[in-house]
This record gives C-alpha cells, structure tokens and sequence, in this order.
C-alpha cells in the first residue's frame, strides 16, 4: 500500500494491531552516538532486521548545534559492519521515500466566529488554506477542522491526502452558516492535541507518526479564556492549554490575524512557528510560509533500507556521512557522528530487493491486521470501478451520497466490531472489506 491510501483511514482506513510480523526482529538496542564538536548527530526512532537479509533504521539527521540535514540520498551514506566499510558490490543502500516509512499528518483548525463570516476575510482564508493543502507534500494527510463556540471543532474532512477533495471542502466553507457566535479557541486547540494519541494508537510505533497543528484565528478564547478554574468539557483556559501545548510531541504552528488577537499569547501556542498578520489579504503569504515550514521540519528525518552480505552470527551496523565533494570513504571524508546498530543475521540469505525494501517499510508503518474500515474518504475507492460497485450494492447508497456524506458513528476493539454510518444506514465494515476486496 502506497502513502496515499494509507490515509483513507480514521474511518476509511482503521489498522488495529496484531502483534509483529513473523520472522521480524525490533532490535531497539541501537546506539544513538552523540559527539561534540563539529558534527553530525543521528536522532535514531526506531530500527529493526528481518528475514531474508533486511535492515531498516529510521532517524532525524542534524548538526550538533541543532540545525537540521536535509536533502541527503543513499550515496551520501557509508556503511560499515563490525567497523570494516561495505562495498556497494557486496550490499545494497536504498534511501526510502519519507512518506513511506513515516506517518505525516496536519490537523488545520480554522476559526469561522462570526467576525470571519461576517467580514470579507473569510474568501481570503479559503484561497491561503488551498494553497497550503498545494504546498503539502504527497503523501502527507490534512485533516480541516472548523471552530466557533461550540465545545469540540466541526471536522469539515478527517486525514485525506487527496488534494481536489481538500480543497472542495474548503471551498464549501462558503455556504457555512454560524451556529455559535463565542469562540472556543482552547478547546479546539485541545481537541486537536488529543487527536494524536487517537492517530498514533493506529501504528506499530508511535516514533514514526509526525503530527502537525496549525491554528488560525482573528481573536481570543471567549468561552473560557483566562479564568483559573476549569470550564467544563469541551472547554480550557489559558493556562492549561499551553501547558498541554509544551508538553505535546505534536509541532504546533499559530497564524493570528487583526487586532483582538493576544501576541503572547499566539507564541506560547505557536511552538514550533508563530505568525501575526493585519489582515486577510496577507493570509496567503502566511499560510504558504507555514506549509514550508512544515515540509522542512520533516526534510531531515531519513528512512534507510539495506541489504546486508552478513548470512549468520551477531553484527553491528554502523552508518556514516560523506563529507562534501569527498569521493573517498576513509575517516578523513566522513563526518563525526555515527548510528550504530546491533543485529543477528541467523537464518539470512541473499533475496535483496529495493521496492521490497520500501514496501516492508510501508507495512511496517501500518498495523499488522490490514483489515480496511472503509469509506470516510471514499474518492479513492471510487476510482476502481469494481470498488465502486460493491460499495454502493453494499450501502444501498449511490456513487454521490458515498462521496458526500461518510461519517464513522462509532468503531469496537477490532476492524470487524467497526460500524460505519453512511446516511443514517449502519454497517460493519469489515464485513464489506471482505466481499469488496
């Protein structure tokens, strides 16, 4: 499965875990080594070797001052085994796509208060979210959620990387009609924090899911605020928010827009990234810096397949970077700074493969079950005419009501217990996943 339709899921996709693939090993003793000096530091997340002669590590790549590496490719990497350099005539080296081995993710929550609705500002909004949703890289999921005063957001479309269906959904903001005129800034903030222990529990390993929060407003929270006390569910003060907001491995980027917002305010939320415009005419700018940012925080984490000579006994794999415009491997043409891996390759042989390569890295990433609970984002199925029939003879719903109107109700312990409420008709999905696929 490729990265696109990993995220027909949360309700077009639920993976539930199932325990390691056979013949797997998660050899999570890798050492991280971290010099001073001028160097390189490899922020190792997770590594692992399997049958037939596979190794995949997983890790963020930057300078010992904390600048981020991005850009690298196979040939920029050494190997070596048991410290003695391995020849590309003896291995193979694959750098695999960043989409496939990790899960990336942007919840955008956008304030519609009545301020937005009622001023010219909000067609200036919807033209700088869809250039955002252009900017995101392929195979990074969106998930747009709306806010007023309501306690939860109203999620306009949950994790889809199909780019038209995004943005016709943002386009639909225009008919959108208020339905309560405070606004909840914290507690949409809130929800979208929590989203990610609820994405992260769909994954063998949480370290491989890369979370997003972008905010937009033009205010404050009005429905709770800056009171000491709580305010109920739903609802958050100051306080409590930003605590939350430091303490989540979610990134968190804020967009403030007009004269009511709190500038302190927007930098304690704004984590990773914090903008502040006048108007809506500066939003497009904003939100295309925003995307960019986004994409080069995760520009430097690296996915590497390789396939070793080794066919038995315990080894360290030890991987290294090239220095610029040096062709040599010795000491001198590699930076400081290594990861370093432990594996046993008993039982391997020679069955090496790059595409076989990326897409254990794919399935790796996604639970063990692949069983699909079908349907929130049902433009992909359609596009497979057979898919397509099965749904709509299993729903009893035509081609446009799929499209239009899926929602999950509510999903059990296992993909089969998922029931899926398409137009008020209920069904399990994983009994529609067995005759449909």
């Amino acid at each position: 499965m490729n990265a696109k339709n990993r995220w027909v899921w949360l309700g077009s996709l639920l993976l539930w875990a199932c325990g390691t693939p056979t013949g797997t090993t998660n050899n999570m003793d890798v050492l991280d080594t971290s010099p001073t000096g001028d160097c390189i530091e490899f922020n190792v997340l997770n590594g692992r070797s399997e049958a037939p002669n596979h190794i995949h590590l997983y890790f963020g790549l930057h300078t010992c001052e904390g600048e981020p590496i991005s850009g690298l490719d196979a040939t920029d990497f050494m190997v070596f085994e048991d410290h003695v350099p391995v020849l590309q005539s003896e291995s193979v080296l694959s750098r695999i796509p960043t989409t496939s081995g990790f899960a990336l993710y942007t919840i955008l929550l956008l304030d519609v208060s009545g301020s937005i609705l009622e001023s010219d500002d909000l067609s200036e909004l919807q033209s700088a979210v869809k250039d955002y949703i252009d900017r995101a890289e392929d195979g990074h999921a969106i998930s747009i959620g709306i806010f007023d005063g309501r306690p939860n957001p109203e999620i306009v479309l949950l994790y889809s990387d199909d780019k038209a269906a995004l943005k016709r959904k943002v386009d639909g903001l225009t008919d959108y009609e208020l339905v309560d005129s405070s606004t909840n800034l914290n507690g949409a903030i809130m929800y979208g924090l929590n989203q990610h222990s609820i994405v992260s529990e769909l994954f063998v390993d949480p370290s491989l899911v890369v979370g997003n929060l972008v905010v937009f407003t033009d205010g404050t929270d009005l429905a709770c605020g800056n009171v000491t006390t709580s305010c109920g569910d739903g609802y958050s003060n100051n306080t409590a928010t930003i605590a939350a907001v430091q303490q989540s491995p979610m990134r968190v980027f804020s967009i403030g827009m007009g004269q009511e917002t709190d500038p302190e305010y927007l930098e304690s939320i704004g984590k990773d990234g914090h903008i502040l415009v006048d108007s809506g005419a500066e939003l497009g700018g904003v939100f295309a810096e925003v995307a960019d940012m986004v994409n080069a925080a995760s520009a430097n984490l690296y996915v590497l397949g390789y396939c070793t000579p080794k066919r038995g006994g315990e080894h360290q794999l030890s991987v290294r970077v090239h220095k610029d415009d040096c062709a040599d491997g010795a000491d001198p043409c590699l930076e400081t700074g290594s990861l370093d891996f432990n594996f046993s390759a008993d039982g391997f042989y020679d069955d090496c493969d790059e595409e076989l390569l990326r897409e254990e890295a794919e399935l790796f990433l996604e639970k063990n079950c692949l069983q699909f609970c079908a349907f929130l984002n049902a433009t992909d199925l359609f596009n497979i005419p057979e898919h397509a029939l099965c749904l709509t003879e299993q729903t009893g719903l035509d081609a446009d009501d799929l499209l239009d109107v899926c929602d999950v109700a509510s999903w059990g312990n296992d993909c089969d217990g998922c029931i899926v409420k398409l137009n008020g008709t209920e069904f399990q999905c994983g009994i529609v996943h067995q005759q449909c696929f």
